[in-house]
């Protein structure tokens, strides 16, 4: 059984919330490279890090190497707006396309029962 929804809350201690970004950061991290090795794909990360008392803003970025991450962005560009937009899914565009498909299976499968033989 899944969890259920958290509701989203900004973390009153700051330390903590520090804590609970990093932690979400690596889980990220993971999750990209998980899909690049398992699928066979080029994928980036980069997520900005707001300014603290010490610090400035930075981004973070994985691979940790900026001149690899430029050529994921850079290959990523090179593709026409078209051409991007036919593989690129928001998760609304997601679930249209699997609406459409699961329709199609269940035409295919009533449909030679609802003709008469």
């Amino acid at each position: 059984m899944g969890r259920s929804r958290l509701p989203l809350e900004l973390i009153p201690k700051e330390k903590s919330r520090k804590i609970t970004f990093q932690k979400r950061t690596m889980g990220l991290k993971k999750k990209t490279y998980e899909i690049s090795t398992l699928c066979g794909v080029d994928a980036c990360v980069r997520s900005i890090v707001g300014p603290s008392n010490d610090r400035p803003m930075e981004p973070i970025f994985w691979p940790s190497n900026p001149k690899e991450v430029k050529s994921i962005i850079n290959r990523y560009k090179e593709h026409s707006k078209e051409e991007r937009g036919l593989k690129t899914l928001d998760l609304s565009g997601f679930f249209e396309e699997r609406t459409k498909k699961i329709q199609k299976e269940i035409f295919k499968i009533r449909s030679p029962r609802c003709r008469p033989d």
